[in-house]
């Protein structure tokens, strides 16, 4: 046990640590451990409104099903769905730390039980899953208590429960896993098992968007209650693949202490099972892990020339920059798949969502004979408000969840030293980062919004919002850009095992992606604001806001750049 504790800390050391550079001196970056402690403190700011709003989830849920008799189904349906769906992540999560560490070569021939190693990975593996759920299963079991009055032993056995609530669906992700890497030698490549992780995300997002719009549509029909309640439906389902869940609910709903040290106990006896089976296989399984593919063959004479062909710098930096993002399937998956699949995130929930409410393809011609009445309502100034309102809540949420310029940096990881050597300046090199993502951000939205808008100019929305359109969109996606390099430039993630760490792991990425949303929301309230209140045009508040953005982006342009050159300049590991 004194080497599994050991492990740990060192694991979590490393790894939950701080990660920053340091700057000349060996002193750490400008803001060190305050400014870490103020970057989690307003991701945390950033996360409240999701955690209210989940939080009236469960308080409004008991206030509406009480009356029927039906508020036991909340803290059941809690405990099934948010066993399900941390299953579904943690099984990319344990691909990635047990597999796809570059600590492995270091561990496997230390004088370490094979059980220890995979105890301490799967210890920093639930921290992890604390988080998620701390912000989505505690909010509504907390609602679901005040609304229920649930007294002092309620918050005891919730806490309790919370804390023990990730064991079972990790250990089941992490015997799944190791039994697929014993048996299918094959797939022992990091590059192969990326792939297949990023499949398995894709997977369970349109699931989880799916699904959501399946019991929206249902609930609508009533029979969501139907759906739950029947002997072979959901939570009977879920409860024989969990079985030690009835004892969580069942404290819950009985504030019974019994219940609650009966699923604590159950889990522990699972994670017990876990250890002693990756006792038996995890070794063999993680033996011969190799970084990446390694596939030779000769250039060809016209690929040579290719590859000798002389361009500018920022250009050559740029093409650099894509070919590792899409190379690499975590850089591609989170970089590059969602800012150009993210249609599908809608249109998936509106097919099934006109499937289960039965609307006929006639319906959507019913309004021909109105063609007057449209053509008026698209030709006028509110239409052209909304459209430009469309495009910029487009752009932001794209722009603002492409983590491409928000990692550009923290990828380099320990080889960052490498752009000190380059024959570049550091803006030039700065630039080229901005405009990868810029590219990808831009051929993620653009096409849309053509499309979109040929289809509202041809019902008669005035002609000027196209070229109005693209020009927000390349202004906003740089603005935004520019804002995510001043996050990644004052704290880059050097140090990390693997690639899931530079992206999903980067903090301060996801806090300027939490800005850049409050930045869209914020134009589009000023322009709202300007129409409605105020009662200026549409077709003077789009180009005048259009003109602010782009002086504000000059602005930060230049800011950034001369921060930019003066961090690079300082860093260092």
């Amino acid at each position: 046990m004194r080497n599994y504790f050991s492990l740990t800390r060192f694991l979590f050391k490393c790894g939950l640590g701080s990660m920053e550079g340091k700057n000349k001196g060996g002193k750490r970056k400008r803001f060190g451990n305050t400014g870490n402690l103020v970057a989690y403190i307003i991701l945390g700011i950033c996360m409240i409104p999701l955690a209210g709003l989940l939080y009236q989830l469960g308080n409004e849920g008991y206030e509406l099903l009480a009356p029927v008799g039906l508020e036991n189904l909340i803290p059941q349906l809690v405990c099934v769905l948010g066993a399900m769906v941390i299953f579904l992540f943690a099984v990319t999560m344990v691909i990635s730390i047990f597999y796809m560490t570059s600590d492995l070569e270091a561990l496997l021939p230390l004088p370490l039980y094979p059980w220890q190693i995979v105890g301490a990975k799967m210890t920093m593996a639930l921290v992890y899953e604390y988080l998620w759920v701390a912000f989505f299963v505690a909010p509504i079991l907390a609602g679901y208590g005040v609304a229920a009055g649930g007294g002092v032993m309620y918050w005891i056995v919730a806490v309790i429960g919370c804390l023990a609530f990730p064991i079972v669906p990790l250990c089941y992700a992490g015997v799944i896993v190791m039994v697929i890497m014993r048996l299918f030698k094959g797939i022992r490549n990091k590059d192969l098992l990326s792939g297949i992780g990023l499949g398995f995300s894709i997977i369970i997002a349109f699931g989880i968007s799916a699904g959501s719009q399946f019991f929206g549509t249902s609930a609508g029909n009533g029979n969501v209650i139907q759906i739950l309640t029947d002997k072979a439906g959901l939570i009977q389902a879920m409860g024989k693949i969990f079985p030690n869940l009835v004892f969580m609910s069942n404290s819950l709903l009985e504030r019974s202490i019994l219940q609650i040290l009966l699923f604590v106990v159950s889990s522990l006896l699972v994670a017990a099972v876990f250890l002693f089976l990756a006792q038996k296989i995890y070794l063999k399984s993680a033996l011969g892990m190799s970084e990446a593919s390694d596939k030779k063959r000769v250039l060809t004479k016209a690929e040579k020339a290719k590859a000798n062909r002389v361009r500018k710098p920022v250009v050559t930096y740029t093409m650099i920059e894509l070919k590792k993002l899409f190379r690499t399937p975590v850089y591609m998956y989170n970089c590059v798949i969602v800012c150009l699949i993210w249609p599908l995130f809608f249109l998936i929930p509106l097919i099934f969502s006109l499937m289960a409410s039965g609307v006929a393809i006639g319906t959507l011609f019913s309004f021909a004979g109105q063609g007057a009445r449209i053509r008026e309502f698209f030709g006028g100034e509110l239409c052209f408000g909304i459209a430009a309102l469309a495009v910029t809540g487009i752009v932001t949420f794209v722009g603002s969840f492409n983590m491409t310029v928000g990692t550009s940096i923290s990828r380099e990881g320990k080889n960052y030293y490498i752009m000190k050597y380059l024959p570049m300046s550091y803006r030039d090199q700065i630039k080229a980062k901005i405009a990868s993502g810029s590219i990808i951000s831009v051929f993620g939205t653009i096409i849309y919004i053509i499309l979109i808008e040929a289809v509202l100019i041809f019902l008669g929305m005035n002609f000027l919002m196209l070229p109005l359109s693209i020009i927000l969109d390349v202004v906003l996606v740089s603005f935004l850009n520019y804002i995510q390099m001043f996050f990644e430039l004052a704290h880059p993630k050097l140090v990390w095992d693997n690639e899931a760490m530079a992206v999903k792991q980067n903090f301060h990425a996801a806090i300027a992606s939490f800005l850049g949303l409050g930045i869209g929301a914020l134009l589009c309230g000023a322009g709202v604001l300007l129409r409605n209140v105020v009662g200026i045009s549409s077709y003077i508040v789009v180009p005048l806001l259009l003109v602010l953005l782009i002086v504000l982006t000059f602005f930060v342009r230049r800011t950034m750049y001369a921060y930019g050159e003066k961090c690079l300049a300082e860093l260092e590991d």
